[in-house]
C-alpha cells in the first residue's frame, strides 16, 4: 500500500501543472479598482512548467483619456480593455509596455492596428524584433519618459525582472508600477 501511495505522489509531482490545467477553461479577464482613476487588469494563461499564471497590468484614467501600462496575456484579452474603457466615456490613447515578455506586449499588434499609440524602450523593441514579435509604434532611448506630462512617468533604472524592465511612476497616486 505504501508503494502505491509513493508512486501516486511521484506521478502527481512529475505531471506538469499545464497538464493539470489543460482541460480547464481560462478564467475571464477582470478589472479591479485601485484608486479613483487607476485600475488593475488581470489576465491568465497556462504556461508550460508553471500552470495557470495570472498577469497584472494597469489602466490609468486621466481626464477623458485612458492609458494602459502593460497589455494582457493575449490579443484577445487586450481587446477587452478598450471594450471596458469606451462605455465609461474614456478614449484609449496609449499603452506603455514595461518589458518584452508576452504578458506585457502580447496586445501590441492589436493596439497598433487600432491606431492606439504603443510605447516601449528602444531596447525592448530590439528584443521583440529579434524574437519576430510585433513592435511598439513608438520607442524612447532616454532613462526617463513622460507619455503624459505630470501624470505618467517612465524610468529605466537598469535591468530588473528583465534586461529591458522599466518602472512607471504615477505621482498623483503615489503608485510605482513594475
Amino acid at each position: 500500500m505504501r508503494h502505491i501511495f509513493v508512486a501516486l505522489l511521484l506521478a502527481l509531482a512529475v505531471m506538469s501543472p499545464s497538464q493539470i490545467w489543460a482541460s480547464e477553461e481560462l478564467p475571464t479577464s477582470k478589472n479591479k479598482q485601485l484608486t479613483y482613476s487607476v485600475y488593475l487588469h488581470i489576465s491568465h494563461k497556462v504556461v508550460d512548467g508553471f500552470g495557470l499564471v495570472d498577469s497584472n497590468g494597469h489602466v490609468v484614467l486621466i481626464g477623458s483619456e485612458a492609458y494602459i501600462v502593460d497589455t494582457p496575456w493575449s490579443a484577445q484579452d487586450t481587446e477587452t480593455v478598450p471594450q471596458w474603457v469606451k462605455p465609461q466615456g474614456f478614449t484609449l490613447k496609449g499603452v506603455v509596455s514595461t518589458h518584452f515578455h508576452e504578458d506585457r506586449t502580447a496586445g501590441i499588434e492589436y493596439l497598433n492596428a487600432k491606431a492606439i499609440a504603443t510605447y516601449t524602450p528602444a531596447r525592448n523593441n530590439k528584443i521583440l524584433q529579434n524574437a519576430g514579435k510585433p513592435l511598439a509604434a513608438n520607442t524612447f532611448n532616454t532613462n526617463n519618459f513622460w507619455p503624459v506630462k505630470a501624470h505618467i512617468d517612465v524610468f529605466y533604472l537598469g535591468a530588473g525582472h528583465a534586461q529591458d524592465s522599466v518602472v512607471v511612476w504615477l505621482p498623483e497616486h503615489k503608485l510605482l508600477l513594475t
